[in-house]
């Protein structure tokens, strides 16, 4: 639609995983932070690996995202942090 723009996204489905929740950007625009939309997309990509049956959520976080993570239920694994249905 004219005049709107993107601010996060979950793309990039393969067969078995969901690959990427940003489109390749690093971080959601600052104008959007703290408002609520990271876990609303959090939220959507569990429950879409747990509809497709996957055991385990597996993400690389940047350092803000940590807390929003940890908060969840996910834990921390060397690079990586997973969350286990």
């Amino acid at each position: 639609m004219h005049g709107q723009k993107d601010i996060a996204k979950i793309s990039n489905h393969d067969e078995d995983r969901i690959t990427s929740m940003m489109d390749g950007r690093d971080d959601m625009a600052v104008e959007y932070r703290r408002l609520g939309i990271a876990r609303i997309l959090l939220d959507k990509v569990v429950k879409e690996a747990r509809d497709y049956g996957c055991g385990t959520v597996q993400i690389t976080a940047s350092d803000m995202g940590v807390l929003l993570y940890t908060d969840y239920g996910f834990r921390k694994n060397g690079n990586f942090m997973y969350y286990t249905f």
